[in-house]
């Protein structure tokens, strides 16, 4: 990416120079960039290289930010890769019930890790649709998100209104594939202008540019999974605490833990955090549609950004059901005791291996070499 900043400001420099223009005029000309002797416009990354080397002097940007956003990125997508290989490691190998909200987590697992790695995608080798493709991978996390904290209220609505049905209604089978129907829907969904360019191409248009011209299609469809996600949580976790709310003051002070509204608060919990974290990232990506194609470099810095809050939720979400989950609490427990009885069976081999080095491999009376 630095080779391709480098290029681009000897380019633009260049052009200044030869037609005496101010260089920070160029900002608010359309990018076109050739690859492969194709000419294609590439609505995020080269206006990003552009503006963001080509800024007027009256607009602060350090040397080296965009290297700080690639190391930060990348620290913070190896974690939270890290983190929910190992919850789902726990949901599959330790836990011994797979019960249909530990599903549904497993769902809403795989969704986190792949923001993180659409995340990354953004410093990959310089390709045709590279950003497209990046904005794809990213609202398709967001929708697999967004689907999945939707159904889990569901889930627990049924378990609270209909104990005696729930395991003929909330089935392993069903919920399987309802998560299938989740990510069939995520996957059409955050590629619709794809699609709508397949059905309605023009030839005499770049491809990535027609692909561009139709991504409010995905962004507004994204909003209105995020919108009807909201609602469904809000009305459904509040009908369900005000319902038990009540049954805990029954019980009084009481010893026994209080779990009738803790998965209410759980679920409260995840959607928060996912709000926080996906919100500034469609918020700026709903900008940059309404500004395009000449985009203001503070947008531009604030899409960067954004991506830190989106991979700071995919750290915290599994952080949050691990500690608060019951069951992913002892399966985390569980590991602990199986890794630190690993640890200490391996310091005694070694150390007794160690000591057993010392002792001399022969007798040293010649007596009892002979016998």
């Amino acid at each position: 990416m630095v080779t391709v900043i480098n290029d681009t400001v000897a380019a633009a420099t260049t052009a200044a120079v030869a037609t005496h223009v101010d260089p920070t005029s160029l900002m608010n000309q359309p990018l076109t960039t050739s690859r492969h002797h194709d000419s294609i416009y590439d609505g995020n990354l080269s206006d990003l290289v552009f503006m963001t080397t080509n800024l007027p002097e009256d607009v602060p940007f350090p040397d080296g930010a965009w290297k700080a956003f690639e190391v930060i990125h990348a620290l913070f997508t190896i974690t939270a890769l890290v983190i929910n290989c190992l919850s789902l490691g726990v949901i599959y190998g330790i836990v011994m019930r797979l019960t249909p909200p530990l599903q549904m987590l497993t769902s809403l697992g795989f969704a986190d890790m792949l923001a993180p790695w659409a995340v990354m995608t953004l410093y990959f080798p310089d390709s045709a649709c590279q950003h497209q493709i990046h904005s794809a991978l990213m609202l398709l996390a967001h929708n697999a998100s967004a689907l999945t904290l939707l159904v889990y209220p569901i889930v627990h609505n049924i378990a609270t209104y209909r104990p005696l049905q729930y395991e003929k209604i909330v089935t392993q089978r069903r919920t399987w594939i309802t998560i299938n129907l989740i990510w069939i829907v995520s996957i059409v969904t955050a590629h619709l202008h794809f699609l709508a360019v397949f059905l309605h191409q023009d030839p005499r248009t770049p491809y990535c540019d027609q692909v561009q011209q139709h991504f409010g299609l995905a962004l507004i469809m994204t909003a209105a999974i995020l919108a009807t996600t909201v609602f469904v949580v809000v009305l459904t976790y509040g009908r369900l605490y005000l319902h038990l709310r009540p049954l805990e003051a029954i019980a009084g002070n009481s010893t026994e833990p209080r779990h009738s509204t803790k998965g209410v608060i759980t679920g409260i919990l995840l959607v928060a955090v996912f709000l926080i974290g996906w919100g500034p990232f469609l918020i700026a990506k709903l900008e940059q549609v309404r500004q395009e194609p000449h985009l203001h470099p503070n947008l531009l810095i604030g899409l960067a950004a954004s991506e830190i809050f989106v991979l700071l939720m995919s750290i915290i979400h599994p952080v949050i059901y691990g500690m608060r989950m019951t069951n992913m609490y002892t399966g985390y427990y569980r590991l602990y005791q199986r890794t630190r009885a690993c640890i200490v069976t391996m310091w005694y081999r070694a150390r007794n291996k160690t000591d057993g080095d010392d002792q001399p491999s022969t007798p040293l009376n010649p007596i009892e070499s002979i016998c």
